[in-house]
C-alpha cells in the first residue's frame, strides 16, 4: 500500500512539471512580447534649415523631418505631408542619409501641384532609430506672400506609419501632436535697377551757308543760314554774329519744326567795307551752348570807288588780258569787241585806246558782258585837231623851201 502511494506521488509530481514547464514558458515569453510591439509616441517634426533667414516670394526654402522615436525603435517611416499650393510649391523631397545610419529610400510622391509630397525610407542593416534623427528634407518655393498671416505645412496622419522591426502591420507608433510649422511669406525683394547715367550732349551747329559768294562791293545784302544738332536738350536760342558788331537773337519757335536740328536763317545788310566774320551759338533748355568756332564763315565787303565787284567768280584758270590800240587817223566810229573767258571773269582786263578825233562815238563791247563788263580806259593817242591843223601846214610849207632852194 505504502509502495503504490509513493508511486502515485512521483507520477503526480511528473505530471505536473510536465505542465508547469511550458506553461512558465509561456508567461515569461508573453510580457517579452508585450514590451517589444511599439507604442504609439514617436513624433515627426519640421525644422528650418536655416531658422534665421527670411522666407520671400521666389526664394526657395529647405524643411527638415526629424524622428523623435521615444523608446521605440524605428525601422520604417511612410511620411506624408500637406501644404498650400496657394501659397507655395514644392521643389524637391528626399532623405537625409547618415552614412552610419544606412537609411534607404523606398518610394516619393513630390506633386508640386497636388498639395501632398510623400516619402518612404526604411533603415537596413537590421539597425533602428533609437534616438532623435533628421531623415528627410523638403524644398519649398514660396509664390504669393502671407502679409500679417501664414501658411501651414503639416504632417498629414492619415497615410503616415512608424514601425519597428517586431510590429505587427497594423501597428502605427506615430504620435502627430505638434506635427506642423507656420512660415510667414514676405514680399520678393525689390532690387533697384540701375539707371545708366546718360552722357550729355551740348547742341553743336554743324552748318554755315550764304545764299551767294561771301563777298562784294558794299553796301550789299547776304542771307545767311545755319543749323545744328540739338543734342540731349532741346534748342531754345541761337545768336547770330555778322562780325560788324550787330548780331540777331532767333527764339523757340523760329528754330524750325525738326525734333532733331533747329534751323535759321536771315538776311543781313554790309553798308562798309572791310573782312567780317560771322558766327552762331545754340543754346539748349539747360543753358548749354555750341563752340563758336563749330560754323563760321568770312564776308569780304569791297569798297565801291572805281568798278563792280563780279556777281559770280569761278575757278581762275588763265589771267584774261587784251590790248587795242585804234589809229589817229580814222575819223569814222571806232569799235572793238573782245571775248575773254568766262571761267575766269575775275581777273580778265582790257586796255582800249581810240582815236580821239572821233571820241564820241567809240565804243568797246567785252563778252561775255553777263560776267563782267570792265570799264574801257580811252587813251588819246597824240596832240589835238588845230595842232595837227598847223603842223601839216608847217610841213606844206617846208617842202615848198626845199623845192626853191635846190632850184636857185
Amino acid at each position: 500500500m505504502a509502495g503504490s502511494a509513493k508511486k502515485f506521488i512521483l507520477v503526480g509530481f511528473i505530471f505536473i512539471l510536465l505542465i508547469a514547464i511550458p506553461a512558465s514558458v509561456y508567461f515569461l515569453q508573453k510580457p517579452q512580447e508585450t514590451q517589444t510591439e511599439a507604442a504609439a509616441e514617436t513624433k515627426l517634426s519640421f525644422e528650418l534649415k536655416n531658422p534665421n533667414e527670411s522666407i520671400k516670394i521666389g526664394d526657395n526654402f529647405d524643411l527638415d523631418i526629424k524622428i523623435s522615436p521615444a523608446g521605440n525603435k524605428v525601422s520604417y517611416a511612410k511620411i506624408v505631408i500637406t501644404y498650400d499650393t496657394a501659397y507655395l510649391t514644392a521643389k524637391e523631397l528626399d532623405i537625409i542619409n547618415d552614412s552610419t545610419l544606412g537609411l534607404a529610400l523606398v518610394g516619393r510622391d513630390d506633386l508640386a501641384t497636388s498639395g501632398f509630397a510623400s516619402i518612404e525610407i526604411i533603415v537596413q542593416g537590421g539597425k533602428t532609430i533609437n534616438e532623435i534623427q533628421k531623415v528627410a528634407r523638403l524644398t519649398l518655393k514660396p509664390i504669393q506672400s502671407t502679409g500679417n498671416s501664414t501658411t501651414t505645412v503639416k504632417i498629414n496622419n492619415i497615410g503616415t506609419i512608424i514601425k519597428g522591426n517586431l510590429d505587427s502591420i497594423n501597428t502605427n507608433a506615430l504620435n502627430a501632436v505638434g506635427s506642423e510649422i507656420k512660415i510667414k511669406i514676405d514680399p520678393a525683394s525689390i532690387t533697384p535697377t540701375s539707371i545708366p547715367t546718360s552722357v550729355f550732349t551740348p547742341p553743336s551747329c554743324f552748318s554755315l551757308t550764304t545764299d551767294r559768294t561771301p563777298n562784294g562791293v558794299s553796301p550789299f545784302d547776304i542771307t545767311i543760314g545755319a543749323v545744328a544738332n540739338k543734342g540731349t536738350n532741346n534748342i531754345v536760342k541761337a545768336t547770330l554774329y555778322f562780325g560788324d558788331t550787330k548780331y540777331t537773337d532767333f527764339e523757340s519757335g523760329t528754330l524750325g519744326n525738326d525734333p532733331y536740328t533747329a534751323r535759321i536763317t536771315t538776311t543781313h545788310k554790309y553798308d562798309n567795307p572791310g573782312n567780317f566774320n560771322i558766327s552762331v551759338i545754340f543754346t539748349d533748355s539747360s543753358g548749354a551752348k555750341s563752340n563758336a568756332s563749330d560754323c563760321t564763315k568770312i564776308i569780304t565787303a569791297a569798297s565801291n570807288a572805281g568798278f563792280i565787284f563780279p556777281t559770280s567768280i569761278a575757278t581762275p584758270t588763265s589771267i584774261n588780258s587784251a590790248t587795242i590800240t585804234m589809229g589817229p587817223t580814222n575819223t569814222a566810229t571806232n569799235s572793238a569787241t573782245i571775248t575773254m573767258d568766262p571761267t575766269n571773269a575775275a581777273t580778265n582786263s582790257a586796255t582800249i585806246t581810240m582815236d580821239p578825233t572821233n571820241a564820241a562815238t567809240n565804243s568797246a563791247t567785252i563778252n561775255p558782258s553777263d560776267t563782267i563788263i570792265p570799264t574801257a580806259t580811252i587813251k588819246p593817242n597824240g596832240p589835238g585837231n588845230g595842232i595837227i591843223g598847223i603842223g601839216l601846214i608847217g610841213a606844206m610849207l617846208s617842202i615848198i623851201g626845199g623845192l626853191i632852194f635846190f632850184v636857185l
